[in-house]
């Protein structure tokens, strides 16, 4: 049964370490294992996990309600684009990357924006195999050189 530290114990650790105390002597008073001490503390000295910007090369969202407006008036990918100040292959990709010129929602495309720059990603054979591919590549998966002497044989 796994015990989790309460935020007294956690102060107590944080002040005992920075007055110098070694984390043996920190477990022992606590009546703790030394694991226990010594997980809390490299979380404690890690730092936080940056916020997530998007480069500005990417499209925002008000480029994408710009583009989701350009549609409803019925205007070209080459006029949105040059509203946008964007090249019209990008506008085009945008556009046919969500949902067409009938379908494309700014907040939906944006939403997948975010969700598809996330990071780590699963390697595409990953995904292919845990989907039950049967061993057939599908376009875009990566073929590595133990997949081509299997499938010679």
């Amino acid at each position: 049964m796994m015990v989790r530290l309460s935020e007294s114990e956690k102060s107590f650790i944080a002040q005992r370490f920075r007055a110098g105390a070694p984390v043996r002597g920190i477990a022992r008073e606590m009546g703790r294992p030394v694991r226990t001490v010594r997980t809390f503390l490299e979380r404690l000295r890690e730092s936080p996990r940056q916020v997530r910007a998007r480069s500005p090369r990417q499209l925002s969202l008000v480029e994408r309600e710009e583009i989701s407006r350009g549609l409803v008036e019925g205007c070209s990918l080459r006029v949105i684009a040059s509203r946008l100040g964007r090249e019209p292959s990008t506008v085009c990709r945008e556009v046919n990357r969500n949902g067409g010129r009938r379908g494309y929602r700014a907040a939906a495309a944006e939403d997948r924006a975010w969700a598809c720059g996330r990071r780590p990603k699963t390697a595409r054979l990953a995904c292919a195999k845990a989907s039950g591919g049967g061993g057939r590549q599908t376009e875009g998966a990566v073929v590595t050189a133990a997949d081509r002497t299997v499938a010679a044989d």
